[in-house]
């Protein structure tokens, strides 16, 4: 390997200030290496690619070196996970696609740019205050927070990298909001137990009762593990059995919600008047059943003015 004084004749500078002056110092090193520091202490040196070469010398060691950087660069951007490499002074030094995806930006817009043009203070102080913590004392934090610049909700973590800081963010809308979703189900199906009139099954494509809650059991005076057992419309009289299958083959023909009035057996084998509404469970590749909701419908006092 041939000697090359990279000790001699050169400069230093700091890892920030190259940071924020990369070019000038990409410049300067074409002619003498670059010894680069940080805290006072020399930890890198920057020097042109005939440099490098004369160092490394001939052989298959450089192109198998260059090919695991290559590779290593390129399963780092296709790692589905936003990730930002940042200086200790929050500078961008590094971005993969997803993170280039999460603030919706071009592949040569982020790099050596402070994560404060990417990610405005207000409203994110969380992250910025997390960042610093590890940049002050090695700390790997993690906390859920929400963009300022958009709607959306991501969990992110700090750790600490030998470039300074790194931040992971996983976008967590969709769970977010799922979780939202969810507690909106909830309350509204402790309000329709609340109102006592109205209740509701789960059926399958086949017509089994999956699940009825106990609104409806009461309403029919059964047991659910009586009615698990039975087609939903076993407890349909026959006269309206008709439009009831009718109705679930619009639904599973792709026709959306229906509508229809009719009557439900009770266990002393008295009819009840009651409305049901009929909504399509749909799953990712196929139908996975329907919900039916049913009204108790109270009929008017004859004579009524």
């Amino acid at each position: 390997m041939k000697e090359v004084g990279i000790g001699q004749n050169c400069s230093s500078v700091s890892a920030a200030d190259l940071v924020r002056h990369f070019g000038n110092w990409q410049d300067r090193a074409r002619d003498r290496p670059i010894v680069v520091t940080r805290h006072g202490k020399n930890t890198h040196a920057l020097l042109s690619y005939d440099k490098y070469l004369a160092l490394v010398g001939p052989g298959d060691f450089h192109d198998t070196e260059d090919a695991i950087d290559r590779s290593i660069v390129a399963m780092f951007d296709e790692i589905p996970t936003a990730i930002f490499i940042l200086s200790d002074d929050l500078a961008v030094l590094q971005v993969n696609r997803a993170a280039r995806d999460l603030i919706r930006l071009g592949n040569g817009q982020v790099g050596l740019r402070p994560l404060a043009a990417l990610f405005p203070e207000t409203g994110n102080e969380l992250i910025y205050r997390y960042l610093r913590r590890t940049v002050a004392t090695g700390e790997h934090l993690s906390a859920d927070t929400r963009l300022a610049s958009s709607e959306r909700w991501i969990h992110f973590q700090t750790m600490r990298v030998p470039a300074g800081v790194a931040i992971k963010m996983r976008d967590m809308t969709e769970d977010i909001t799922a979780r939202h979703m969810a507690d909106v189900k909830e309350g509204m199906i402790a309000a329709m137990e609340a109102d006592g009139s109205i209740g509701y099954a789960r059926i399958s494509v086949r017509e089994m009762v999956e699940r009825a809650d106990p609104v409806l059991i009461d309403m029919l005076g059964i047991s659910e593990d009586v009615f698990r057992r039975v087609k939903f419309s076993t407890v349909i009289p026959a006269s309206h059995r008709a439009s009831f299958t009718e109705a679930l083959e619009q639904v599973f023909g792709g026709h959306g919600p229906v509508s229809i009035e009719s009557r439900l057996f009770s266990r002393d084998g008295a009819q009840l008047p009651v409305r049901m509404s009929i909504v399509e469970l749909r799953g990712d590749y196929a139908s996975e059943g329907a919900i039916v909701v049913i009204t108790r419908v109270v009929p008017s006092s004859a004579g009524q003015c």
